[in-house]
Parts: C-alpha cells; structure tokens; sequence
C-alpha cells in the first residue's frame, strides 16, 4: 500500500512539475493530510526520477532531461502557490463587497439588515455601514434620524468623516458617501415617518455627491413616491456646516447642515423634537428638521424619524 501511494504522489508531481499548473487540494495530499504518508524515501532524497517507471509501451521522451525535485523544494513551490492564490482571492473581495447590495446579491438574498463593512472601489478601505435588506435588495444607509441620541450640529471635519452610532442615529461621512455614489449609478430613497404616524417616501433615480474640493456638490433628479420632491430646491447646491455656512448663515439659523437652499426646507439635520420637548410659544420652527409642508396646508409636520439610504440605480 505505502508503494502504490509513493507512486501515485510522484506522479502527482510529475503533472505538478510539468503541466505547469497549481492544483488546489495538491498541498494536502502531499503534505500528508487525508491519510497520505510522506515517508516516501525515494522523494525525500530526491531520486524518485530513477524510482519512477512508466508502463511497459509509453513511449519515451529521451530528449527530455528530467528535473531532479527534493522534497523541500517541491513544499516550497506548493506554498508559494498557495500565497499566490491567497493575495488573488484578498483583491478580489472589496470589488465584491463595495456596497450593501454587493452583499446582497452575495448572499443570494439572505442577509439580513445590519452593520457590515463594505468596501468602495475607490479606494479601497473598509467603511463600517449599516446595511437596510429590503425590498429584495440592499441598500447602504447615509444617514438616519430615530431618537435624538446624536446630536448633528457639527462641524465641517465631522460631516467629513461621519459621526454616531449605526445602530441608532448617524451620518456615514461626506468621503464615504462621495466614494459611494462616483464608483456607480446610485438611487437614493429618504424614509420619512411623522409622530402621528404617517409614513411617507422620496424615491430619486439619480443621486450623488462631488468631493472635498467641490464641497461636495449634490445632484439629484428624476423624483416619485409619496413624499413631496423636497430635495428639488437643494439639487446644484454644496454642503454646509456651521463653520462653512452660506453668506446669510443657513446653517447657524437651522442649526443644521446640509446642501441648504434659500427656502426652510429641507433640512434632515436639524434638531430632533418630541411632542414632549418642541417648543410651544413660536411660530415656524426654524431649527427642526423637516421636509416639506404637508400637502393641503402650510404646516411643517414634526418628524419621528428619517433614513436616507442608496441602491444602485439599475436595481
């Protein structure tokens, strides 16, 4: 038996040496997992090529001088190989991984929603992210608003590289949201539910966002769903903080920030009211967050909880 495995591990490593092709498995069954034994001393020492015969009729390739092989050298070349094969599958993966819906389809529409770490094609650094399965699909939330935990008056440098919990409340970075929408055609969905109940939503066929330079400019078209087309008046505009306000200071008056028009709204960022904690005694709230009036009347209702979230645009 331990005859007949030598000859079938030398010849294993003939069509190794020769075919000049890495065969996975090849590094178990030679390196004596499974049940092979490497006590093959015409291999440890090297002189399998004189141990080795072909069948009685093979012809013979007489002009071919055959390699002599030890046995450390045929491990080194295996794991070589297997290095090799390692850093292909490393660099493969973030392309596979740059969104929630690369996930999703990964997964064959299994996962669930959750934060993951996904990867955007440029460049690619791992971007913690929470990750809304629905719909049959899967979208990478930007920003989300539920309990008041966070607070999103901040500066520049914080929109720039995000901030919050993903879990609750948060706002995945102004980089990472660039990176996001310039590596593919994205659609964005904002979520918006009222403290009296009623859910609502903005569904845009195109959206993204420019970079640092550009301060991080929006585009944003081609509107549907049961919300208003708020975002209409903010398309073209740039971002602002309260440190890198507009002329007239938007942002301080909002205590908001965002890609900030000339009207009252939208505004995502603004301050999170309850019906316990919204003032009582003043008109307008200019600090609240809001979308738009609601239909029929010039009221700003108050807002229980906001999402924005991307897909890409073909899904």
């Amino acid at each position: 038996m331990e005859t007949k495995r030598c000859i079938q591990l030398l010849h294993l490593t003939l069509v190794i040496i020769f075919s000049g092709k890495t065969m996975v498995g090849a590094g178990d069954i030679i390196g004596g997992k499974g049940g092979w034994s490497t006590n093959c001393t015409a291999v440890k020492t090297g002189t399998w090529i004189n141990t080795f015969r072909p069948p009685a009729g093979s012809p013979r390739a007489t002009h071919l001088q055959l390699p002599r092989v030890t046995w450390e050298h045929l491990k080194q070349l295996l794991q070589t190989a297997k290095g090799r094969l390692d850093q292909v599958k490393r660099s493969m993966e973030p392309l596979e991984m740059i969104d929630c819906a690369a996930i999703f389809r990964r997964s064959n529409g299994t996962a669930k929603s959750g934060v993951y770490t996904i990867r955007p094609a440029v460049p690619t650094r791992p971007v913690p992210a929470y990750c809304r399965m629905e719909g049959r699909q899967g979208w990478t939330v930007l920003q989300r608003r539920q309990d008041g935990s966070v607070d999103f008056f901040r500066t520049w440098a914080e929109y720039k590289r995000g901030f919050g919990n993903l879990t609750t409340e948060f706002w995945l970075g102004n980089d990472n949201i660039h990176m996001l929408t310039n590596q593919a055609r994205y659609k964005l969905r904002v979520d918006l539910e009222t403290w009296d109940g009623e859910a609502i939503y903005a569904l845009y066929r195109t959206f993204s966002v420019s970079d640092e330079a550009s301060s991080y400019k929006l585009t944003v078209g081609n509107h549907s769903g049961t919300a208003d087309n708020a975002l209409w008046f903010n398309g073209g505009n740039t971002f602002v903080t309260y440190d890198r306000d507009t002329p007239i200071g938007r942002a301080r008056m909002f205590r908001s920030a965002g890609w900030l028009d000339q009207s009252y709204f939208p505004s995502l960022n603004g301050v999170y009211y309850t019906p316990q904690t919204v003032p009582t005694k003043t008109g307008m709230l200019l600090d609240t967050i809001r979308w738009h009036r609601r239909k029929g009347t010039r009221h700003y209702p108050l807002l229980k909880f906001v999402e924005m979230r991307i897909a890409p645009e073909g899904t």
